[in-house]
């Protein structure tokens, strides 16, 4: 809380906030350029790949047209009222940097929620050609997805089922490298915004875990500290009476850090499971930060 005080006092005592808010809209407006340019590069022949001409030139421009539709939503909201949601995100530093961090977060996330656009749209483009792409070749292989029993079965056709699932297979497998080039790219950009959300979503949990409080009361020798119960003989008498002496020991400060740390253990204890991930990139499957580094924190 100390520190998230801290930052609200230096944003609001000097003109920070300003020179924030303007390195925001360049870091917006250099983006929706950097796209610009990445679609262009697409629209041509990107990394000497012959690409399908007249779909390529298609999503080309249905993508240019949302970058378009983005440059408004730039103008109209976010300039005007973007000053506001700093001061906004800088008076909740009241709560502690945790709260700062986290609506850094839902910044960056309204800053690229075109990108996310333009992921989901590949996404579910991809996702519907493979699937078709996929079933059309276990025609060929006389075969089907039994829906009701979850596995593929043998099937017969004739021979117009046979030439139409030809056709369409041409068809769908000569598009699929225009399709897949998109998905790519625009997952490279998805997965980068992820990975810096997750990192802040990290951060947050180091800071609200992090054993401040206990060290201090620790420094302190605080009650709350105490760990053991010390005995000492003072004296004994001829009555078997014996004269003890009780204390509390205050407890090491290993295991203060330890019984402080359970969130930052549990977030380690976590592992990225990269086979099912990569399994469901190949497939079209949507992934957010809850798909690359489990569960993720509210």
């Amino acid at each position: 809380m100390l520190l998230g005080i801290f930052l609200l006092w230096v944003l609001l005592r000097s003109p920070l906030l300003p020179t924030v808010a303007d390195s925001v809209l360049f870091f917006a407006e250099n983006l929706v350029r950097i796209l610009q340019e990445l679609l262009n590069w697409l629209m041509g022949v990107p990394a000497g790949l012959k690409l399908n001409v007249p779909l390529n030139f298609a999503l080309g421009k249905f993508f240019l047209y949302h970058i378009y539709l983005w440059k408004g939503y730039i103008a109209i909201l976010l300039m005007p009222n973007l000053a506001p949601l700093l001061l906004c995100i800088a008076l909740v530093g009241i709560g502690g940097v945790s709260f700062q961090l986290s609506m850094l977060s839902d910044l960056m996330g309204l800053l690229t929620f075109h990108m996310y656009c333009f992921y989901v749209y590949a996404a579910r483009l991809y996702f519907l050609m493979f699937y078709a792409v996929r079933s059309l070749f276990r025609l060929f292989r006389g075969k089907k997805w039994n829906v009701l029993r979850e596995r593929v079965d043998s099937c017969s056709y004739d021979m117009d089922q046979l030439f139409a699932g030809s056709i369409l297979f041409a068809v769908l497998l000569f598009l699929l490298p225009t399709v897949l080039m998109y998905y790519a790219v625009f997952t490279s950009l998805r997965v980068a915004v992820i990975v810096i959300q997750s990192t802040l979503s990290a951060l947050i949990g180091f800071i609200n875990s992090s054993p401040v409080y206990p060290v201090i009361l620790w420094l302190r020798q605080a009650p709350a500290t105490k760990g053991n119960i010390k005995y000492t003989i003072l004296s004994s008498s001829q009555s078997n009476c014996i004269w003890l002496s009780m204390e509390l020991e205050t407890a090491s400060l290993e295991n203060i850090l330890q019984h402080s740390f359970p969130a930052c253990q549990e977030r380690a204890a976590r592992c990225t499971y990269f086979r099912p991930l990569l399994t469901s990139l190949l497939q079209g499957e949507l992934v957010g930060s809850a798909g690359l580094f489990g569960k993720r924190d509210n």
